[in-house]
C-alpha cells in the first residue's frame, strides 16, 4: 500500500461513494477506483461492498481504516511538529562543563 492508495480509502470511507471522494480529491472516479481495486487486489482482501448508492467499509476495511486514519494523522502531527520546530527555532542546546565546575 502506499500513501496515494490510504489516503484514497480513507476518503472514499470517509464519504460513501467513489464519485464525492474522487471530487474531493480533485482527481477522476476512475483513477480513485482503480487504485482501490489495485489496493483490494494486492493484500487479496474486498475493502468495500459496492451497491448502488455508494460503499460500504467491510469488517477487513473497518479494522484498516482505523490504522490508515491514525498513520495519516500521525504524519500531520509529524509535518505540524516541524512547522513548530522550524518557526520558533525550537531545538537542542548541549552545554559541555567540567565535572569540577557543576559542584559549585
Amino acid at each position: 500500500m502506499n500513501m496515494k492508495q490510504a489516503l484514497y480509502f480513507k476518503t472514499i470511507a470517509r464519504y460513501g461513494t467513489i464519485t464525492a471522494a474522487a471530487k474531493q480529491l480533485y482527481i477522476s472516479q476512475p483513477a480513485v477506483s482503480k487504485a482501490i481495486s489495485n489496493l483490494e487486489e494486492s493484500i487479496g482482501i474486498a475493502l468495500f461492498v459496492r451497491n448502488s448508492r455508494g460503499v460500504a467499509l467491510t469488517e477487513e476495511g473497518t479494522i484498516l481504516y482505523d490504522y490508515i486514519e491514525r498513520a495519516l494523522d500521525n504524519i500531520v502531527k509529524g509535518e505540524e511538529s516541524l512547522k513548530k520546530y522550524n518557526e520558533l527555532g525550537i531545538g537542542h542546546i548541549r552545554i559541555g562543563v567540567s565535572t569540577s565546575l557543576c559542584k559549585h
